[in-house]
């Protein structure tokens, strides 16, 4: 029998031995980084690699990278339409450009916890990862089960919120993100080049909101997943994100049980 059965809690807390994202040595602040990134960008690949490298290897002490790739459209009308791209994950990306009060949207761009930006893959990623590590946290754990019915239950609680800025609100989100998704490429600036990817984002929902002066919210939801995903490379990223400013407060990350 599969050690996740129907009845049993699969994952807790975002990391455990089960975990495919986790170190040997487990890390004790979760931070949320963000590639934005196209199969229509000559420039992304090396930034899709650098995203897989620390989410394998865990390169900053002190730090548990958690990351998601969030595939962009407007690239797709320049030769070559990327299949896990999505006009939403273009709309996050521009409200972090509004944010940053940038000019515009780029690619690759990394955005670590919320709160920083840079060029995906650029030296000194791991130092704005480490400092992101030592800001004040919210307390966020994911789970995940197997319902009779054949859907997925997650669970998110989050607690213990640091202070929220003044006329902000907080917001849970929920990511389900795949692993080790490849294309061939065909058109475009990448035609010829078979491109591999890591925690491809395959839907972001928002979870719940924190009302005014609340610390700690808890929610669950089905959710029937794509039978075309590959059960045994997904994971569910819960965080939790100030509406306006964009600052992630707190992120968990939990690998979904096979059926």
């Amino acid at each position: 029998m599969n050690a996740c059965s129907a009845a049993a809690l699969c994952l807790i807390s975002g990391a455990s031995a089960a975990d495919p994202h986790a170190s040997s040595v487990q890390p004790t602040v979760p931070v949320l980084v963000e590639l934005f990134t196209s199969e229509g960008c000559s420039s992304c690949p090396p930034a899709d690699e650098a995203l897989r490298s620390m989410a394998a290897s865990q390169p900053v002490p002190g730090a548990r990278i958690i990351a998601l790739g969030f595939h962009v459209d407007y690239w797709n009308q320049l030769g070559w339409r990327d299949a896990y791209s999505s006009s939403e994950f273009t709309s996050r990306q521009m409200s972090y450009g509004e944010a940053f009060h940038l000019d515009g949207v780029y690619t690759p761009q990394l955005v670590v916890d919320g709160s920083r930006q840079l060029v995906g893959g650029s030296s000194g990623t791991e130092k704005v990862i480490a400092s992101a590590a030592r800001g004040a946290k919210a307390k966020v754990d994911v789970s995940a089960q197997l319902t009779d019915d054949g859907s997925t239950e997650i669970q998110v609680a989050a607690s213990q919120l640091p202070p929220i800025a003044s006329g902000d609100e907080a917001e849970v989100w929920l990511a389900i993100a795949e692993d080790n998704l490849s294309s061939q490429v065909l058109r475009g600036e990448n035609a010829g080049r078979k491109l591999t990817h890591a925690a491809v984002v395959r839907r972001l929902e928002f979870f719940g909101r924190l009302a005014k002066g609340e610390r700690e919210i808890s929610a669950r939801r089905k959710e029937r997943l794509d039978p075309s995903w590959k059960r045994d490379q997904l994971m569910a990223v819960a965080f939790v994100q100030e509406k306006k400013s964009r600052r992630v407060l707190g992120s968990a990350a939990v690998s979904l049980p096979a059926r």
